[in-house]
């Protein structure tokens, strides 16, 4: 008769990790959130500035455009959201002689912690008697060339940045701009 050699586990052994090796890894991925966090909140603010950007830009050609044709003036306004938010808001419309707030419902907001550059050189108008914040504009007369009354805007820049950076654009490398460059209506964006 054959004998069949049988090998056993020791049963009293049992699989695992130890305290020591769940702690090094905790510690090692912890280490590795602490490196990549600053990088991607960094990535995400640069994302939302961009976006921010390239909205205003599409709707100052849209100004320009509706301007030439319904062959009226047009305008983009622009504003910080009253209320401490850090939220730029723009909306066209129609240039009007008293030049009215429209509706808070119509205008388009970027996300949170954003703001337009405090030394912004647009035509703005004064601090309104009812408290709301400075308005800033682009005018665009009935042939979509940048209005005569506001010709001095010619070669200005529009800067969105970030709320939660430097007030210096100069060192502020998230910033980005929309340039006016000619009184034809020449728009750029611009680094």
């Amino acid at each position: 008769m054959k004998r069949s050699l049988v090998f056993r586990r020791d049963i009293s052994s049992a699989g695992g990790f130890t305290l020591i090796e769940v702690i090094v890894v905790v510690v090692f991925a912890g280490a590795l959130a602490a490196i990549a966090a600053p990088g991607w909140l960094g990535y995400l603010d640069r994302r939302r500035i961009v976006t921010t950007r390239d909205n205003i830009y599409q709707d100052l050609l849209r100004a320009q455009a509706i301007s030439q044709q319904r062959n009226t003036s047009y305008q983009l306004t622009l504003r910080e959201k009253a209320g401490g938010e850090d939220i730029v808001q723009w909306v066209v419309q129609p240039t009007n002689p008293g030049n009215a707030i429209p509706q808070d419902s119509a205008w388009e907001e970027s996300p949170v912690g954003l703001e337009i550059n405090t030394s912004i050189s647009l035509p703005r108008d004064a601090v309104r008697e009812d408290g709301s914040a400075n308005l800033y504009y682009v005018r665009f007369d009935y042939r979509g060339n940048i209005d005569e009354s506001t010709d001095d805007i010619v070669g200005r820049e529009l800067v969105v940045s970030s709320s939660s950076t430097a007030e210096d654009d100069a060192t502020d490398v998230t910033a980005k701009s929309i340039v006016i460059e000619t009184i034809l209506g020449s728009i750029r964006k611009a680094d």
